[in-house]
């Protein structure tokens, strides 16, 4: 997937000033979810808060049914040993079923008796008090505003048992993700990259991150997403156009023109600490909320341990 020289006139540019519909951003990452690294997929850190608020969740619990928001590999992998454990019952359901037979091929081993569900999240249909664990990974902020969001965890409030619970990884804007500087912040990774701490491709799904997280700051309503970094991608572009380039501005080209690859234009609606809390709480008693520490967007994406209220 090389990029042709002029970056200004190539299609990358126009894509990352014009929106896209959840649909299309999903039919593209179904075909590149291979080149994203965590934060945009869970990491190790994030797997293991997973795994420590399912063992909180199921205990020593046979046959319990999960139900899986999406199809994301990283979860299905964990969950296959609690289904060799527990033999738990496990569901997936995406509005895609190409995403869900594109995930099957990432995962390391399919569990036996998983279903899918083709279904919009807010049209799911569980009979009330069926599920004992929902789970998913960045769901929440799929859904364009607090209204429809209040139908979705009303959805699954009603769907948990009594002594079920919903696990999400979710994020929410704080002053600390605010970013202004986008050049600086290429270079910041861009010496981590030049020291073996990270990749360039992990350096450029950080960045992308990084700017979604950063993007909430540029509105007012409630929405993020690389499209509002256009002015000062096009700045970077340019500058990266320059007849010399230092060893470390190959670098962070390198870095930037994969981070371009990966940029899709989505709409992802999310509100500040506080907000996405009280809406929480409408609905669920939080009663543990773990974070990862590996990055910015992490330091503010906790996986939360949700208990229905009733």
């Amino acid at each position: 997937m090389s990029l042709r020289p002029s970056l200004e006139k190539c299609d990358i540019m126009k894509k990352i000033q014009k929106f896209i519909t959840t649909k299309k951003h999903w039919q593209i990452l179904a075909k590149q979810w291979e080149m994203y690294t965590e934060p945009g997929r869970p990491g190790k850190e994030d797997i293991k808060n997973y795994d420590r608020l399912i063992k909180i969740t199921l205990g020593n619990k046979k046959k319990a049914k999960v139900v899986v928001l999406g199809a994301t590999p990283e979860i299905r992998d964990l969950l296959y040993k609690y289904y060799l454990l527990n033999n738990i019952q496990v569901v997936c359901v995406d509005m895609m079923p190409e995403m869900y037979q594109a995930m099957n091929e990432l995962v390391t081993i399919k569990i036996t008796n998983e279903k899918f569900i083709h279904s919009d999240w807010l049209k799911m249909k569980f009979p009330k008090n069926s599920i004992d664990l929902f789970i998913g990974d960045l769901v929440i902020g799929n859904l364009p505003n607090k209204e429809i969001r209040g139908q979705f965890l009303e959805n699954i409030r009603c769907a948990l048992k009594k002594d079920g619970c919903f696990i999400p990884r979710h994020w929410w804007a704080t002053p600390k993700t605010k970013l202004e500087n986008v050049k600086l912040h290429l270079f910041n990774y861009t010496e981590r990259v030049i020291k073996e701490d990270l990749t360039i491709k992990q350096a450029a799904s950080y960045l992308r991150c990084d700017l979604l997280a950063g993007s909430w700051h540029r509105n007012k309503e409630n929405i993020t997403s690389t499209v509002f970094y256009a002015p000062d991608i096009k700045k970077l572009s340019k500058y990266f156009t320059k007849k010399y380039l230092s060893d470390r501005d190959k670098i962070a080209k390198a870095i930037f023109q994969y981070a371009l690859k990966i940029f899709t234009g989505k709409r992802w609606c999310y509100f500040d600490k506080v907000g996405e809390i009280k809406q929480l709480n409408e609905f669920f008693v939080i009663k543990k909320t773990l974070f990862s520490h590996y990055s910015i967007f992490t330091k503010n994406s906790p996986i939360l341990l949700l208990k229905p209220k009733k």
